[in-house]
């Protein structure tokens, strides 16, 4: 595996790591991470390690479109409706689950009053029993 400019860039602050040490992080399920997001920045203090797992936790809610097309074996859905619903099937099954909306937000990625909306958009056109709005906090 060949090392990466910014690789690079983060063994100079690290003296007591090899490139070999590096590369076999890498291996293990290690990523550089860029702490400012531009990854043109390879300034040694804007790099950090951490494990693949975080790293897309971190860059997750920029690509929320990869687990849809997954979801959706490789078919890009552009449509607003099917955004709807989508968000709306997850946030009806959080909030008959006994979360908040707030909570129920917060599982989904949007604010509470659009998680609401979504989940009542979603009963309506599946024939579900809407459930009331106990707050949205």
């Amino acid at each position: 595996m060949a090392l990466k400019s910014y690789h690079h860039a983060w063994l100079t602050t690290h003296p007591d790591r090899t490139a070999e040490w590096l590369q076999d992080k890498l291996r293990e399920g290690f990523d550089v991470h860029h702490l400012d997001g531009n990854h043109l920045n390879n300034d040694a203090g804007n790099l950090v390690l951490i494990e693949h797992v975080d790293h897309m936790r971190l860059h997750g809610m920029r690509n929320s479109n990869r687990l849809r097309m997954i979801q959706t074996r490789g078919r890009p859905r552009s449509s607003g409706k099917w955004k709807t619903m989508t968000i709306g099937r997850e946030a009806y099954n959080a909030r008959t689950a006994g979360r908040t909306w707030v909570e129920t937000g917060k599982f989904v990625g949007v604010r509470p009053s659009r998680a609401m909306s979504s989940a009542k958009v979603y009963a309506v056109a599946e024939g579900k029993p809407w459930p009331a709005a106990r707050n949205l906090r």
